[in-house]
């Protein structure tokens, strides 16, 4: 019965795979997937990441010498603890977003938490001339990559979580390219 039931599915694994073959080299121009071309990505439309969990995964996200720099949220939260206002460094987050903070400015400004508690958390601001998000809420994972400052709320330009994450988006300058993924989708004009 075992042997039966294995030789099932091989048979019909082969036959859906046909299936998909025949219908895919005989569908119409005109329907959608009908075999054509994809056309080239245009860098200023967000792309979405391959849905494969084992190949998914956003572009290098680099330190400051260019090598790939992995998330790095337990440095982060020690840089927050332990630099004094001003300090910079390479960071790559990824965690819930814990606050939406109203738009004024043509940046978007979201509290993403990094640690176990929602103070464990960095403002990530991302300027809007790089393309628009889409609809955020709170608790949607977001992973960002770009340059960390502590920024102690001393004065009108503290941050409330005392740390920024911004240049989230492809570089104009001597500054490294950054991003934001949300939902499988990056944006920051990469």
């Amino acid at each position: 019965m075992r042997l039966w039931k294995q030789g099932f599915v091989c048979v019909l694994c082969v036959g859906l795979q046909s299936s998909f073959a025949f219908a895919r080299h005989h569908s119409s121009p005109n329907q959608p997937g009908a075999g054509a071309t994809p056309a080239p990505s245009d860098p200023s439309v967000p792309q979405p990441l391959p849905s494969d969990p084992n190949t998914s995964s956003a572009p290098a996200c680099l330190d400051t010498r260019g090598n790939p720099l992995a998330i790095n949220d337990a440095q982060v939260e020690t840089w927050e603890d332990s630099t004094s206002n001003g300090y910079a460094g390479r960071a790559h987050i990824q965690g819930p977003i814990s606050r939406i903070f109203p738009d004024a400015t043509g940046h978007n400004h979201i509290s993403v938490q990094i640690g176990a508690t929602p103070e464990d958390a960095i403002e990530v601001i991302y300027n809007e001339s790089f393309g628009a998000l889409p609809p955020l809420t709170v608790g949607q994972t977001l992973e960002a990559c770009g340059d960390y400052i502590t920024s102690l709320n001393a004065g009108k330009h503290g941050s409330p979580d005392n740390a920024i994450l911004h240049w989230v988006h492809k570089s104009t300058s001597s500054h490294k390219s950054g991003y934001i993924v949300v939902n499988g989708v990056v944006y920051g004009g990469l």
